[in-house]
């Protein structure tokens, strides 16, 4: 009897996701569009972190075109968020499903699939999107935003990725019919965890690094 009601919610919220997609754009490019903030923010990620770990001691290392120019490194993140959005688009989201399969749904529906991860990344990636704004015009480059202390920043993104992670753990309980400790996990301690060590890359790799030159001389 219970798994006859649970097939009768997951039919509903497919039927929602359904509704929810005709009634947004009519097609899954309006999905694709709203997943290129989240693209931009990784990218900006990684952009600071190569900085940090091999440019910042090169003086006339060509890459550092990307950091000393607003508009070079606006067009790095604007193209590397389309190609992160394809990436999620391609392969996040069959992650998704996967985390969803070992939680015990047999066969997520690929829409909804869409709409939970999206609605969960946008909490995150909308106001660091704000945040990257205003660097662009409080700081004369980009290489002056990373130089930044920033802990305020930091305090504001860890708040918006704790409830970015929570939604994401609420919509999968909601749209999929889940409980316990899998999907606790799999959508909240798991993510949570690993976007925290991604934010806060800039503070450890620069501590790392300094007690790796400490040692080495």
């Amino acid at each position: 009897m219970g798994h006859k009601v649970k097939r009768r919610e997951n039919l509903k919220n497919e039927l929602k996701a359904i509704d929810y997609l005709n009634q947004t754009s009519g097609n899954r490019w309006f999905l694709f569009v709203l997943l290129i903030p989240y693209g931009i923010l990784i990218t900006k990620g990684n952009m600071i972190k190569k900085y940090i770990l091999k440019f910042e001691s090169q003086i006339s290392h060509p890459a550092l075109s990307l950091y000393d120019s607003w508009i070079n490194t606006w067009c790095t993140l604007l193209i590397g968020g389309l190609l992160g959005a394809a990436f999620y688009w391609f392969i996040g989201f069959k992650y998704f499903r996967s985390r969803l399969q070992w939680c015990g749904v047999k066969d997520p529906n690929k829409d909804l699939v869409r709409i939970v991860s999206i609605k969960s990344s946008l909490i995150y990636s909308l106001p660091g999107l704000v945040i990257l704004y205003y660097e662009t015009f409080a700081f004369d480059n980009f290489i002056a935003a990373i130089n930044y202390p920033g802990i305020g920043w930091e305090l504001l993104i860890l708040q918006l990725m704790w409830w970015s992670s929570h939604n994401q753990w609420v919509g999968v309980k909601k749209s999929f019919n889940l409980s316990g400790f899998k999907p606790f996990f799999w959508f909240y301690l798991f993510p949570m965890g690993i976007q925290f060590i991604y934010i806060h890359q800039k503070f450890y790799l620069r501590t790392i690094k300094d007690i790796l030159l400490r040692f080495s001389l």
